[in-house]
């Protein structure tokens, strides 16, 4: 059975467009909804408050929620970094000075705490203040930017919303699928006979290795930037389980590299490896689908792994072929266990 091959590239694609439609709209009224809201109470600081609105919003929703509260205390701390460094400057000097000054400890606490690098637009609002009235500059600045940050973060909410859960396990989606891909190319040329292991299969195999690489680490880092909601554990658990799926594909290619003739003459052997090889890709492409997997189909993978065991030991005497196609065996048997776990999964949701 042939597995189409995954266009990881237009996949990207419709993702990395989605991001950008979502990202405009948002930002768009967000930038709209702060400057009417302000100009209707009156407020001043007008630029730094849609600036802070715009800045706010990330791909995700989590992201955007996780990321205000930190930007919030960067602006105050960046407020009065820059306050007491134009403060404590000498008359003449206040500009120049301050702003270095301001940059230098600003940026220092940046380079200790990255989060807190936003705090380097109030600070350098503050360092070139022109009013005499410090403070009370200070704190238009923080009314305007905590209602922009305030503003932004709603529209995240209301606007188009995508939780960096839903976004990471798309991901995983993706990486399911290559790894499908990955194992039916790895062995086809040692379990089916007109299948050949040349320089395109090699060639395609770093493609979906390096896509893998891409996908799993992007899931990686939106889970570790999920502040809320009560789906990171669960994602956590489908990366997991997809990274040892994959560890279990790279089994089987280092094995399948061994030999062209896994099967070793025998016809029952052979078939049975065919089989498992079809199945198991067709099982990772379901569950990139997020179909739930029927426990006959696990059952009937089990089975073609049990002809396999029961032939090596009544059939072949040679050990070196025994332990190659028993560690081949094991790897799938480890694989099933992952997908497993990811099919639990869906009962959950």
């Amino acid at each position: 059975m042939s597995i189409p091959f995954i266009n990881d590239s237009d996949l990207l694609s419709k993702e990395s467009l989605r991001d950008a439609l979502r990202l405009g709209l948002q930002s768009s009224i967000a930038a709209a909804a702060t400057y009417a809201i302000m100009q209707t109470l009156s407020l001043s600081e007008l630029f730094v408050g849609v600036l802070s609105a715009v800045l706010v919003i990330e791909k995700s929703m989590g992201e955007s929620l996780g990321a205000s509260g930190q930007r919030f205390l960067a602006t105050i701390a960046g407020c009065v970094i820059g306050g007491v460094c134009l403060y404590l400057v000498p008359g003449g000097y206040s500009v120049v000075a301050g702003l270095t000054i301001s940059m230098f400890v600003m940026n220092f606490v940046a380079g200790l705490k990255p989060a807190w690098r936003y705090g380097v637009v109030a600070t350098v609002a503050m360092s070139i203040n022109t009013s005499e009235n410090i403070w009370d500059v200070a704190t238009q600045r923080t009314i305007a930017i905590g209602l922009g940050v305030v503003i932004g973060s709603l529209v995240t909410v209301v606007v188009w919303p995508d939780k960096a859960s839903t976004r990471a396990q798309r991901h995983v989606n993706i990486v399911l699928s290559l790894i499908a891909e990955y194992i039916n190319e790895s062995v086809s040329h040692s379990v089916d006979e007109n299948d050949s292991n040349d320089d395109s299969t090699t060639e395609k195999l770093e493609e979906l290795s390096n896509d893998y690489t891409t996908h799993i680490s992007a899931a990686r880092t939106l889970a570790s930037n999920m502040k809320f909601g009560d789906d990171k554990s669960s994602i956590i658990c489908n990366i997991e389980a997809a990274e040892r799926i994959e560890n279990c594909g790279r089994v089987m290619r280092s094995l399948s590299d061994t030999t062209s003739d896994m099967h070793g003459g025998s016809e029952a052997v052979k078939e049975a490896l065919s089989n498992v090889k079809e199945k198991l890709t067709d099982v990772l492409h379901k569950a990139s689908k997020q179909e739930k997997i029927d426990k006959y189909t696990f059952e009937d993978l089990q089975t073609n792994l049990d002809i396999i065991s029961d032939k090596l030991a009544t059939d072949h005497e040679d050990e070196k072929y025994r332990m190659l196609v028993g560690a081949f065996t094991f790897a799938v048997t480890q694989a099933l266990k992952s997908l497993q776990t990811i099919n639990d999964k869906l009962d959950e949701q």
